[in-house]
């Protein structure tokens, strides 16, 4: 705010252009609104016109996620998202579990060679949008199935993790033979 719009001259005396409470509502508001997200457990509280398709997750490390939205990045761990076990202070198979999406491009096979590993999938599947529901506020299913694969509305990615990988081999070294 600009000091013209919170204070007046009146006879040479400063007195408030308004009444504090009118000119301080939009920050009250505001703080309020990022109180509730907060309580709510939301890691990031995106705008009520966020989409999943509107995001862009990448792997930098095991346990480093960088998250994008609208030219806009943060930076995640398990615990932030919710995907960390507290006895342990491991990431959750759930965090795994998007791990692999962002190995495969996005896409995973629904059906597995059984039907016990084809219903814990479906949990691991369902535990993540969740997940991913409670940490980003988008009500929308996250990551919908198409054509017998899980497949993720949101780009993400694990480019850094394997880079480094690309190209290795066994070496001989000069005091070995």
């Amino acid at each position: 705010m600009a000091l013209a719009d919170i204070l007046i001259v009146d006879d040479g005396v400063f007195a408030p252009a308004r009444p504090a409470t009118e000119m301080f509502a939009p920050l009250r508001d505001a703080v309020g609104r990022d109180a509730e997200d907060s309580a709510q457990g939301l890691a990031w509280p995106l705008p009520p016109d966020a989409r999943w398709e509107d995001i862009t997750m990448r792997f930098i490390a095991n346990e480093v996620l960088n998250v994008t939205f609208r030219g806009e990045t943060r930076r995640f761990e398990p615990d932030q998202l919710g995907m960390k076990n507290a006895k342990n202070g491991k990431p959750k198979a759930v965090w795994t579990y998007l791990k692999a999406f962002a190995l495969s491009g996005g896409r995973l096979a629904v059906h597995r060679g059984n039907p016990t590993e084809t219903s814990k999938h479906q949990k691991q599947k369902q535990a993540l949008s969740k997940a991913l529901r409670d940490s980003f506020g988008i009500a929308d299913e996250p990551i919908p199935t198409d054509e017998g694969n899980y497949v993720t509305r949101f780009v993400v990615r694990a480019d850094d993790l394997e880079q480094g990988r690309q190209g290795q081999r066994q070496r001989n070294f000069a005091g070995r033979r």
